[in-house]
């Protein structure tokens, strides 16, 4: 088994594939393998600049690699004109990882009882209610 990303390096692997990417860094450190295997990918998070940022890490490993896409997850009408722009961009959507998620609130470790409801609900809506939108959209 692979110590690591860089031990599990396949030069062509995902050569004329492309993916759709949410999140942060987890799905940062994942496209960064990926791009180096062929792919090309949409790097999306809900921060423009993130997003930015990213695609110009990608672009700066392999070439045209990577294209930003700010996007917030809990937008059903957003994430399926994204998946609609992917489509008529490239034909097709090979794979996703979908890793968008809140996870660095202050009171997910506090007891119930001291929890904050509003975050508790926001998390909820980004963390479940994200991944069913994006997974019905992507399924499509």
């Amino acid at each position: 088994m692979a110590e690591n990303f860089a031990d599990a390096y396949w030069p062509g692997r995902f050569d004329g594939q492309t993916g759709v990417l949410t999140g942060g860094d987890i799905a940062h450190a994942a496209a960064r393998q990926l791009v180096r295997e062929g792919a090309r990918v949409y790097f999306s998070d809900i921060s423009p600049e993130r997003a930015e940022t990213v695609a110009d890490d990608l672009n700066a490993l392999v070439a045209n690699s990577a294209i930003a896409a700010p996007l917030d997850v809990t937008a059903e009408f957003d994430v399926a004109s994204f998946f609609d722009r992917v489509i008529s961009e490239v034909g097709r959507v090979d794979f996703v990882l979908h890793s968008a998620g809140i996870t660095d609130t202050d009171d997910m470790r506090a007891p119930i009882w001291e929890m904050n409801m509003e975050a508790f609900r926001r998390r909820q809506e980004v963390n479940l209610v994200g991944s069913a939108i994006v997974v019905k959209h992507s399924a499509r």
